[in-house]
């Protein structure tokens, strides 16, 4: 029972982490959210497979690095759940994996449903986000401050797409 108890709180934070990539990732093409993006700008299927391409003729200066940190820190939760979740004998292995995996999904569903860029920063970002993740997963002793932390951001990372929605 006290392992059930001890995983409640781990996997809401991984139940609301995940909802909040997909509204990231995929639901951008359907909701726009003014001052920040437009739905029409991610209504279409394109693919960047260079690394770092974006940063060659930006739209506007800041648009490539606000891509590499987002991406970094959305994945952050991954990697540090995987291995909170699953106390592995490899932990960085895993986060990277699970990160990886991810990612590739996220990338293949959006190419193939027409939702925004497939690009390979992302996945490259995104797998160094949950290999952050998982590093800080093995270096904090309690990391139930971090899971609430991870809680409070995927809320208010979704609590915007449900006003769009909704209003």
């Amino acid at each position: 029972m006290e392992s059930q108890q001890s995983q409640r709180l781990p996997r809401i934070a991984t139940a609301l982490t995940a909802v909040a990539i997909l509204c990231f990732t995929m639901l951008k093409a359907h909701v726009s959210l003014p001052g920040v993006w437009r739905a029409e700008s991610y209504q279409h299927r394109e693919l960047r497979p260079y690394p770092l391409q974006e940063f060659i003729d930006p739209i506007v200066w800041w648009a490539p690095l606000l891509n590499v940190i987002g991406n970094t820190a959305l994945f952050i939760p991954v990697g540090f759940l995987a291995v909170t979740l699953a106390s592995p004998r490899r932990p960085l292995f895993t986060a990277a994996t699970t990160g990886f995996v991810a990612s590739l999904a996220i990338e293949i569903a959006q190419y193939a449903l027409a939702v925004g860029y497939s690009d390979i920063d992302d996945l490259i970002f995104n797998t160094l986000g949950a290999l952050i993740g998982g590093l800080a997963a093995t270096r904090l002793h309690n990391p139930k401050a971090f899971i609430w932390l991870i809680i409070v951001a995927a809320t208010a990372t979704i609590a915007p797409f449900v006003y769009a929605l909704f209003a």
